[in-house]
């Protein structure tokens, strides 16, 4: 069964440093199901003590920002601050036991405010807010996860079937995949690439998508790694496969700069058709300005069509003032 045992719970609000940081401690035990494992239990005590800490903190991270301002006076959606609080809070072990049956952790985390308006605040400057959106989907995909989990384990308890286990280790192997990628994220966010690649090549290696998506990026542009075309086009045409609309828009670029792959502005032009169809302002801003500028070199000539053009360029627009 899918079960947390609270048992002597301890939780700690501890001013430390500043008085917007505050750490949170809280131990608990998970009562493993007769599928589980060592690591199954592991994960998913680990990802349901950063829900229960997250929600411990959450009221203290808002209520902290609604009384501060950043320098812009800028308000934010309680969305974008429970992601960014997700991804720079790290939940760290302080003790855990397993016997078998049952596992036990104590863990504690850090809801540092500052760190997280100060994020909030850089993603609002950035004109690619493409990292906080990340994020966000990361958390949704994490949620969707958790309910599938516990579905996997009602079924199970009904009738221990191998193809049902078999998509109950899986889901769990994404769990474990989902929370190096938070990780990874965190360390991106304040621009520490280079660890942040190398987790995110263990999470892409796992399956995640969204790692797959940005770790191709980051051997496109060569940050974090050294720049490398097969690389780059390898986990962006993986991410592809997963349908990660995102991820479509990079392989546009990919066609549109030859990284990789054959030069064809074409191909470029559907991938970020297809990209656009997922809401994906990067590739409408980019279909805009290839119907505004006719390209005649090689397989890639567009004619020009400003009324195309101006279409995308419209779109876009409109989805950036939805966002907002």
């Amino acid at each position: 069964m899918f079960k947390l045992l609270h048992m002597a719970v301890v939780i700690c609000a501890l001013t430390i440093s500043s008085v917007q940081a505050k750490t949170y401690i809280r131990d608990y035990t998970y009562k493993a199901s007769d599928n589980d494992s060592k690591v199954t239990s592991r994960t998913n005590a680990l990802d349901q003590v950063k829900l229960i800490l997250l929600q411990e903190i959450g009221t203290h991270i808002r209520q902290e920002i609604n009384i501060s301002k950043d320098d812009s006076g800028n308000s934010y959606a309680s969305e974008d601050v429970e992601a960014i609080t997700a991804g720079l809070t790290k939940v760290e072990i302080v003790e855990e036991k397993w016997n078998g049956e049952t596992y036990y952790l104590k863990a504690q985390i850090e809801a540092d405010t500052s760190k997280v308006m100060n994020a909030l605040s850089e993603f609002k400057k950035s004109s690619n807010t493409r990292n906080l959106e990340f994020i966000k989907e990361n958390q949704k995909l994490r949620h969707a996860l958790r309910e599938k989990i516990k579905l996997l384990n009602k079924l199970m308890d009904e009738e221990s079937d191998k193809e049902i286990v078999g998509q109950y280790n899986a889901s769990v192997d994404n769990l474990a995949a989902n929370e190096i990628y938070e990780n990874a994220w965190g360390l991106d966010a304040q621009g520490n690439y280079y660890h942040a690649a190398k987790l995110y090549d263990k999470a892409a290696k796992q399956g995640h998508v969204i790692s797959q998506t940005r770790l191709g990026f980051m051997y496109m542009i060569g940050k974090g790694v050294k720049q490398n075309d097969t690389l780059a086009a390898h986990w962006i045409k993986t991410a592809v496969d997963q349908d990660h609309p995102v991820a479509k828009s990079y392989l546009g670029d990919l066609y549109a700069e030859g990284i990789g792959v054959p030069y064809d502005l074409n191909t470029a032009v559907y991938w970020y058709k297809e990209a656009a169809k997922n809401d994906v302002r990067e590739a409408m801003l980019n279909l805009s300005v290839y119907f505004s500028t006719p390209e005649p070199i090689g397989t890639g000539y567009l004619p020009r069509n400003q009324k195309l053009s101006n279409y995308w360029r419209n779109k876009a627009d409109k989805l950036k003032k939805r966002e907002q």
